[in-house]
């Protein structure tokens, strides 16, 4: 007992070194074991009372230490109590040296020390597991805030892609718009280029009869001042309405319908053309009957373009010398009109491809003119936008004929 009280008066003096809790425990252990031995072999080995407290290495061991020395303490005591039941069975006598009187009250406190080691043990193992239920209750917790956290944020996510979903069709919804936009933006400059073309060609050839270079007509320079007026008004009225429409459809919006005389339109073109006319020594001849009024329902500027891009193209895939006649006439309730020229004329399997945008055909401008293939295109667009119709009739070797028809009002 003097044994065991000193060493574990020492142990506070141990732990102020740097000794580990491992080595420390230990000689917790080493020394209650060795004391609990001794008190063993001097109170009647296997008989007695102390005998039952080789548990407790084991126990503080697993409580102090850990499970691995735990084991190695069980061993021990087992190894202590093989070693009391070898020399019992001997017949070795262990000696009792204790107040036999006292036995009874011995025996109640080695008994009652057993219990409270029982009781300890459970104590902390019911501690231990309480506080194991509580930690994964508050686990279990958790990961119930975790999961239902995730769920908001899943949730908002799918809300995110759904509206980036929603802004990614908008963009493409705009780019394509913006596409189309650019598109018809293209087609209407197209357009105003390509109906200016023939009013500032008129105006050069007007202002080289001006200078004198150009003296195969005979205009004085008051008409050929009030000409190149009268093409700067037409240019710059055809500029105010294409540019009025937002784009390429909206050009029907722009119409400005009125009663209109057809050969009226179709001499003022004519007179505009016989400046370019000349420079090829092509004549143009308008047929028709002075006694009738030939008046549709349209708009003036679209009309002029029609029958100016017709004329003009008649010019450009004509040879020099040759004539191209115009002649307008009535068909029942539709005024017809007919440009006829002396080409070489449109071979069959090309003529599908007459109204269609950029087509070029195999026939090039007899005089280097430019063409886009643009021009029957517009012509029409605008004989559509004027409820009319326009087409061609062509073989090879025998010109073109183009047919525009209006109804009369």
């Amino acid at each position: 007992m003097i044994f065991n009280v000193t060493g574990f008066l020492m142990l506070p003096f141990l732990m102020k070194t740097r000794l580990s809790i491992i080595i420390l425990g230990n000689v917790y252990v080493f020394i209650g074991a060795l004391a609990i031995v001794i008190l063993i072999y001097f109170s009647g080995g296997m008989n007695s009372p102390i005998f039952p407290w080789l548990i407790a290495s084991p126990v503080m061991s697993l409580l102090i230490i850990n499970r691995i020395y735990s084991l190695m303490w069980t061993g021990i005591s087992l190894c202590c109590l093989i070693g009391f039941t070898i020399a019992t069975n001997t017949g070795y006598v262990f000696p009792e040296n204790y107040n036999q009187d006292w036995h009874l009250f011995f025996v109640f406190l080695c008994s009652s020390g057993i219990i409270l080691i029982v009781m300890m043990i459970e104590m902390i193992f019911e501690k231990s597991t309480v506080n194991a239920l509580l930690n994964e209750e508050a686990r279990r917790t958790e990961l119930e805030n975790w999961k239902e956290e995730l769920a908001k944020r899943h949730e908002e996510i799918v809300e995110k892609n759904k509206l980036l979903t929603l802004q990614q069709e908008e963009l493409l919804t705009s780019s394509r718009l913006l596409t189309e936009l650019n598109k018809k933006k293209d087609d209407l400059m197209y357009i105003l280029a390509h109906d200016l073309k023939s009013p500032l060609a008129t105006t050069k050839a007007l202002v080289q009869v001006a200078i004198g270079e150009n003296k195969s007509i005979g205009l004085t320079a008051h008409e050929v001042l009030k000409m190149i007026g009268e093409m700067t008004d037409k240019s710059q009225n055809l500029i105010q309405k294409i540019l009025n429409a937002e784009n390429f459809e909206n050009l029907a919006y722009n119409l400005k319908f009125e009663k209109t005389n057809v050969s009226i339109i179709l001499q003022q073109v004519i007179d505009d053309m016989k400046t370019v006319a000349a420079d090829k020594s092509i004549k143009i001849q308008l047929q028709k009957d002075e006694s009738k009024e030939y008046c549709t329902l349209c708009d003036k500027i679209y009309l002029s373009q029609v029958y100016e891009n017709l004329i003009n193209n008649a010019l450009k895939f004509s040879p020099a010398g040759k004539q191209i006649s115009v002649c307008i006439k009535e068909v029942g309730h539709i005024i017809r009109t007919e440009i006829r020229d002396e080409g070489k004329g449109i071979k069959s399997d090309e003529m599908p491809m007459l109204f269609r945008k950029w087509q070029k055909l195999s026939n090039q401008p007899t005089a280097g003119e430019s063409s886009t293939g643009l021009g029957l295109s517009i012509v029409k667009q605008y004989v559509e936008l004027l409820n009319g119709k326009v087409w061609c009739e062509s073989s090879v070797g025998h010109g073109a004929n183009f047919i525009v028809e209006l109804p009369i009002h």
